[in-house]
């Protein structure tokens, strides 16, 4: 091989390892686009596991979390979700790092069938998405 086809294979591999490394721009666009009660449903491969669901801001979902420590009896846990939403809806953050869903359905794993409330996944890693639910 050449030098110059070369290093245009590199290029290439260098590319594609960038791209991997970052978040679908889609995916994000759509994750920032869920604030304050916005919701809408989603389906999300992430490690060859499918979760559908719904939707929901950061805060939202810090809500939520400090809810169901609430109906468990832990008032710790529950303070300290509350807290994390106050600061939340008081200045949202700008930078995304994950997506947020509630109602969650796990499509294709052996747990498949365990009721899933609230659930958080790294946006970075995400294979695939759809927006919409799978049955």
């Amino acid at each position: 091989m050449s030098d110059d086809t070369m290093s245009r294979e590199e290029r290439i591999i260098s590319d594609y390892s960038s791209f991997l490394s970052r978040p679908d721009s889609a995916l994000y666009n759509i994750v920032a686009s869920a604030s304050g009660d916005y919701e809408f449903p989603i389906t999300v491969s992430s490690n060859g596991i499918i979760y559908s669901g719904i939707l929901v801001s950061e805060g939202a979902w810090r809500r939520a979390q400090a809810k169901l420590y609430e109906e468990t009896g832990s008032q710790d846990n529950a303070d300290y979700y509350n807290r994390l939403a106050s600061e939340y809806d008081d200045n949202p953050d700008d930078t995304i790092t994950a997506l947020h869903m509630k109602e969650v359905k796990i499509i294709s794993h052996p747990t498949a069938d365990m009721p899933i409330l609230m659930w958080r996944i790294r946006i970075d890693r995400v294979d695939a998405f759809h927006v919409g639910r799978m049955p």
